[in-house]
């Protein structure tokens, strides 16, 4: 018996018949085996989602919490700045004198205090910003201990001697000939520390809360009033007594809301800032998640399984169908009509046997020439290529999607026009290069293979450079070019490193004379000075700068030098009190290349001069860098170095190449002008400028000069 007889055999039923489920247990099981995956995957996403929402809040609440203390430490920091500044006062001395109660009055109604005087060690009040009826004596001495011994006392909640107002205490010493006989307290109103938890950013619901090293609460921002002065919640005082900076946990606030916290100790004062999250904002996000999942999940069950029996019969008839007429056309007999009835595929597979092995050839025929087109226009697409073929006789052009996308073109089917309006190719190049797409017609005509580079402009706007190769496939009878074939490739990225290179040779080599010129300048003014030694050791310091400023700019490519950065690089030396005894202020400003060296320079001659002979020589001086842009369209650029706390300065007799450095020199790199002033407090330099010779910024790249088209 041969295969064919085999064949009719099997499909007349003389074989075993395979029985097996249906095909609507089948889609049953089907459904089953995506849906639990399903849910089992969007019960995990959902506990991801509650995760991630919860780390987005913690998030939040230490970075309020962060920046609570922060502000707190920085309003602590002012008001120990005030009472500093009456301790350092030349009235000090003279307790009595109009002239110290009329300063003590100002500070204390300028920098909203409740009161500031100065107490001995028997703790009389020698003076005040108050005007009192009789003498006042502190009975405890403990809130201001700490500054007879020579430390800055900051308290816990206090209630004012004269005031009876709520209060904290700041209390620093008052050195005369290396002694303490006395300090300067200023009273600080609690209200005062209210404002800081809209400037922490609390969110709306959140609770915050400032806490004293005994656990009273100084400041909350809810129900101020009510608990302002009274113990905080024994969870509080716990972490309040322990040694830890900072933390969660939890608790329940005084109102009586279930919170998780988060805590920072301050490291002026000691005291603990707390905010806290109500359990339910972050309980939230998984009821609202159990509230949609569970029902998605049945429904999601439930319409599956209907339109699983739907599809089922809707499938039935069609497949028993197809198994007749299998068996028909195995027995060579014609196709009987379509009728219901099927108990599995075999018979199905078994009469299509032939035909699906067929299948499977042309499947890996067309798979083997997808997969062969799907690497070229990978290549294509790597490379930034396109493809294109021009038929000169039928006008046409057919483009690939590589090589529109390359042209910015969208075309239906990719068929282009060749000459006319209408010419897509001519539309795009750019307008100084179009008339070169009839020459290299003209050069195809004589010769086969094409070379060209050209600029293309796409709708958007952009110039994009491209460099092509084409080849003559066909010619007609008199030997002119019928059809080319086009490859092109983007070289934009190229042209402009070639350009940004030429750029960047002609700026080194005018930077470079700009600098020996500098530098000459800067042997000249120093040798003017000093024995070999000295001259050595300041040429040295002086070229140390001006490279701290070189090695920024060339950082950056030489497009400019953020201010701050400049300032921090000349002072590196001082790098671990900026932040604390030098302050910078201003807004992010980018300096030209002069401006960096210029500016640089004069910074270098200022922070050397106040380590060895200004604020920054004794541990009690501060300087205080800013910057900024002025005028109403930003035209002007200020910047000040002002020194205050340091020894008395007197104004030199001679001015030397410091004073150029600082002053003219500086005033010069950014057209502008520059001055330095002997104050008894401290120097003070000031430079402004316009904001055209200040400023600097990178160069843009202009387009590509054509030399072609096809």
């Amino acid at each position: 018996m041969n295969w064919q007889a085999k064949g009719v055999e099997a499909l007349r039923g003389g074989g075993q018949r395979h029985r097996g489920a249906s095909i609507r247990a089948h889609l049953f099981v089907l459904i089953g085996a995506v849906s639990i995956p399903l849910l089992v995957l969007a019960a995990l996403l959902g506990a991801a989602n509650i995760k991630a929402q919860r780390r987005v809040i913690e998030a939040a609440r230490r970075d309020v919490v962060t920046s609570l203390d922060h502000l707190l430490d920085q309003e602590l920091a002012g008001v120990i700045a005030v009472a500093q500044t009456l301790a350092d006062s030349s009235e000090i001395d003279m307790t009595s004198s109009p002239a110290l109660r009329a300063l003590a009055v100002t500070l204390s109604e300028t920098q909203n205090l409740d009161a500031i005087g100065v107490f001995d060690r028997g703790g009389h009040l020698l003076a005040s910003s108050l005007a009192l009826d009789k003498p006042i004596r502190r009975g405890d001495m403990a809130p201001i201990a700490a500054a007879f011994e020579g430390r800055v006392a900051i308290s816990g909640f206090e209630v004012g001697l004269a005031t009876r107002r709520l209060l904290f205490l700041v209390s620093v010493p008052i050195r005369r000939n290396g002694a303490i006989a006395s300090v300067v307290t200023a009273g600080v109103g609690l209200e005062r520390l209210s404002g800081l938890f809209a400037k922490a950013g609390l969110r709306e619901g959140w609770v915050g809360a400032i806490v004293d090293r005994n656990g009273r609460l100084l400041a909350r921002s809810r129900s101020d009033a009510l608990y302002l002065g009274k113990n905080a919640t024994p969870e509080v005082v716990t972490i309040v007594q322990s040694a830890a900076i900072e933390g969660v946990f939890d608790s329940i606030t005084l109102d009586g809301v279930p919170v998780t916290n988060a805590f920072h100790r301050s490291s002026i004062s000691g005291w603990t800032s707390v905010v806290a999250v109500p359990q339910s904002e972050v309980d939230a996000t998984l009821w609202r998640t159990v509230g949609w999942l569970f029902p998605a999940g049945a429904g999601l069950i439930g319409l599956s399984l209907l339109f699983a029996s739907y599809i089922a019969r809707r499938i039935t008839a069609p497949i028993r169908s197809l198994g007749e007429a299998a068996r028909a056309l195995g027995e060579g007999r014609g196709l009987p009509p379509l009728v219901d009835g099927i108990v599995d595929f075999h018979d199905v597979a078994a009469a299509f046997a032939r035909a699906a092995r067929l299948a499977q050839e042309r499947v890996a025929i067309e798979l083997s020439m997808a997969a062969s087109d799907r690497r070229y226009r990978e290549a294509m697409s790597v490379g930034k290529m396109g493809s294109w073929e021009t038929d000169l006789q039928a006008r046409t052009r057919a483009w690939t999607p590589e090589g529109m996308a390359l042209f910015g073109l969208s075309l239906p089917g990719g068929r282009g026009q060749v000459g006319g309006e209408d010419d897509e190719y001519l539309a795009a190049l750019h307008p100084d290069d179009r008339h070169l797409m009839a020459e290299q017609h003209a050069i195809a005509h004589r010769q086969d293979a094409l070379e060209m580079e050209y600029r293309v402009v796409r709708p958007d706007g952009s110039v994009r450079c491209l460099s092509g190769h084409g080849k003559v496939v066909s010619r007609t009878a008199d030997g002119r070019a019928c059809r080319l074939v086009n490859v092109s490739v983007d070289i934009t990225e190229r042209k402009r490193a070639e350009e940004h290179t030429l750029l960047l040779v002609g700026e080194i080599n005018h930077r470079a004379k700009n600098l020996l010129g500098v530098v000459q300048a800067i042997i000249r003014q120093t040798a003017r000075r000093g024995d070999p030694e000295t001259f050595v050791a300041r040429l040295s310091e002086r070229v140390n700068g001006l490279s701290s400023s070189h090695d920024l700019l060339a950082e950056n490519q030489w497009q400019g030098v953020g201010v701050a950065d400049l300032v921090t690089g000349q002072l590196a030396g001082f790098t671990d009190i900026i932040g604390t005894r030098v302050l910078l202020d201003g807004p992010p400003v980018l300096l030209s290349a002069a401006a960096a060296q210029g500016i640089g320079m004069a910074l270098h001659e200022l922070a050397t001069n106040a380590g060895k002979y200004g604020a920054l020589s004794n541990p009690e001086g501060r300087v205080l860098i800013s910057w900024r842009l002025s005028g109403d369209e930003k035209e002007a650029f200020g910047m000040s170095w002002i020194e205050e706390g340091g020894p008395a300065v007197v104004t030199p007799d001679r001015k030397g190449f410091g004073h150029l450095v600082m002053g003219a020199m500086a005033a010069a790199s950014v057209q502008g002008t520059a001055e330095v002033v002997f104050h008894a407090t401290g120097i003070a330099w000031n430079l402004s400028a316009p904001i055209a010779s200040t400023v600097g910024g990178g160069a843009e790249f202009c387009g590509l000069p054509g030399q072609g088209g096809a």
